[in-house]
């Protein structure tokens, strides 16, 4: 039995913390979406079933798991006394998720009326919802709770939370080899690519989740697609068709693995050049502590202050430029004009007027 049925309006007042308002605004911006009601209803669908709020589902799938874990290691219980440790179990995680939940529901800085779409009024207040139960009949809280169970979360599972139908698609199409069309946006220009998946991966920090890949532009041919990856917090499908089928040969299966080896999925695209950097004693520091994002050093060939690596321009211009006067690029020329050219026009900013 769902919630009581919902006003005429389809809408909910619903209390968020300020951590969680905080976080629902910085993943709209990374997600390009404007409205927070299609976000958060976007959340509800894609989370309800999987989340710690949803207590009657977690704990029913909970059992379900129990079960066949304990039948299947032929404990030797008899199925009565099978039965009532399954049941102390997971009354010990009905008392988990329950304190778990409850510093959820404390926080109430903003309050507002959200507008509840009808795929998730039909999931709320249908029959087959049951967690009426446990919040008491009130819809709102639980909401509230789900929504703030989304915004504790690190933002990789967020990313695999809201993009799930992207991230579904992608599956699909690495385990079945079908080409997908997809649309980026570089430098605030939206481009299509035809794209060859080959599986989704982490970064090396779990910060964020990467579809690598062999890709090229819409326009070119087949034999110009090259390894690369995009972030799945900005890849869009345009296209996936089941009627258009690729096969990767081992040697191209090996090339993109053995770029993973030695690279961030977030850097794949073009060669690796060899990077010499300067680092002052600060900068070395800075250095063992920055690990987000950090080129892989070519031990044999670095000294104590000049660090050598083989990664792009691109990644090293990232990783370094917030290092200031601590870090130096000696090569490549095009690099180290970069990063001149960079500091002095941030420099202009400053210079008296």
């Amino acid at each position: 039995m769902g919630f009581t049925a919902i006003n005429d309006a389809q809408k909910i007042r619903i209390s968020f913390s300020d951590k969680a308002i905080f976080t629902i605004e910085d993943d709209m911006t990374v997600f390009g979406v404007t409205s927070m009601t299609a976000f958060i209803n976007t959340v509800i669908t894609n989370f309800h079933d999987e989340a710690a709020s949803s207590i009657f589902t977690y704990l029913e799938k909970y059992r379900s798991k129990l079960t066949g874990c304990l039948k299947d290691s032929k404990s030797g219980f008899h199925e009565i006394e099978l039965n009532k440790v399954i049941d102390i179990l997971v009354a010990q995680k009905e008392t988990e998720l329950k304190c778990h939940i409850e510093k959820f529901k404390k926080n109430k800085a903003h309050s507002k009326l959200y507008y509840i779409n009808d795929e998730n009024a039909d999931f709320l207040f249908g029959d087959e919802c049951m967690e009426a139960v446990p919040y008491g009949d009130r819809s709102g809280l639980y909401i509230k709770c789900l929504i703030e169970e989304y915004a504790s979360l690190p933002f990789i599972k967020r990313e695999q939370i809201f993009r799930k139908d992207i991230y579904d698609q992608i599956n699909i199409a690495c385990e079945n080899n079908y080409i997908l069309d997809v649309i980026v946006s570089i430098n605030d220009t939206k481009q299509t690519f035809c794209v060859y998946p080959y599986k989704i991966v982490a970064d090396p920090m779990s910060t964020q989740d990467y579809l690598v890949c062999y890709s090229r532009k819409k326009e070119y041919s087949e034999k110009n697609k090259v390894i690369a990856s995009f972030s799945m917090s900005r890849i869009n499908i345009s296209r996936l068709s089941r009627s258009r089928t690729f096969h990767l040969n081992q040697k191209e299966i090996k090339d993109i693995e053995d770029k993973l080896a030695k690279y961030s999925p977030a850097y794949l695209l073009g060669e690796g050049e060899e990077i010499h950097v300067k680092l002052t004693e600060n900068g070395t520091q800075t250095f063992l502590k920055k690990l987000h994002s950090r080129p892989v050093k070519n031990e044999e060939k670095s000294t104590e202050y000049e660090y050598v690596f083989d990664c792009s321009e691109l990644q090293a211009y990232n990783y370094f430029f917030s290092f200031g006067a601590d870090a130096e690029i000696l090569s490549p020329p095009s690099l180290r004009q970069k990063f001149a050219d960079s500091y002095a026009a941030a420099s202009k900013l400053y210079q008296a007027k």
